[in-house]
């Protein structure tokens, strides 16, 4: 019976390591396709420890990968979007049985799937920086749509201080600091709340 090495060498294995060396998380899921007895089901989930178990009482989810024909089946799927390394729902690995002395061949092909890349963060930008006639000085903010920055504002660049929380907008959104009127020279900044 290889449940009980499912549980331990792959779900209790990925589990203590939050996921792959990739940062891909692991879910094993059991299905159950004994109907005969509700209670032995009860008891052998208990005794290998499962954390997630589907019912399957007309074999239809079992045989979406193979003929009904066998008690276990072991199957691995990419369920990542946009991976770089396999189709999402792809099959990487379909069969009865494997070797229950080996689970590093199993967690072999799990470590295969990448993670989709991260996005770069989109950096804020203070532009269109002018002093008008009333000595305060305006200027425009551009960033992520919907993001909300603090800007400061520093006369020595070590001591800063905020002037404006603004939510960057598809437009730049513009702000005026009327503060800035007492400062013979200042420097803006804008950081990611």
């Amino acid at each position: 019976m290889l449940s009980p090495v499912v549980e331990k060498d792959i779900n209790e294995y990925y589990k203590a390591r939050n996921g792959t060396s990739a940062g891909v998380e692991v879910v094993v899921i059991g299905i159950n396709t004994d109907v005969t007895s509700q209670a032995n089901t009860d008891n052998f989930i208990r005794n290998v420890g499962f954390d997630l178990v589907l019912d399957d009482p007309d074999w239809k989810s079992y045989a979406q990968f193979g003929p009904g024909n066998s008690a276990s089946r072991y199957v691995i799927i990419n369920g990542l979007a946009d991976s770089p390394s396999h189709k999402q729902w792809e099959v990487l690995f379909n069969q009865v049985y494997f070797q229950p002395r080996q689970p590093e061949v199993v967690r072999a092909i799990i470590e295969k799937v990448k993670p989709p890349p991260v996005a770069e963060p989109i950096r804020p930008v203070l532009g269109g920086v002018r002093r008008i006639d009333s000595g305060a000085v305006e200027f425009a903010l551009s960033g992520e749509v919907g993001r909300r920055y603090h800007v400061e504002f520093s006369t020595d660049l070590r001591s800063w201080t905020r002037v404006a929380t603004l939510t960057a907008g598809a437009e730049k959104t513009t702000h005026r600091d009327d503060r800035a009127a007492a400062a013979a020279q200042g420097f803006y900044r804008a950081v990611s709340e």
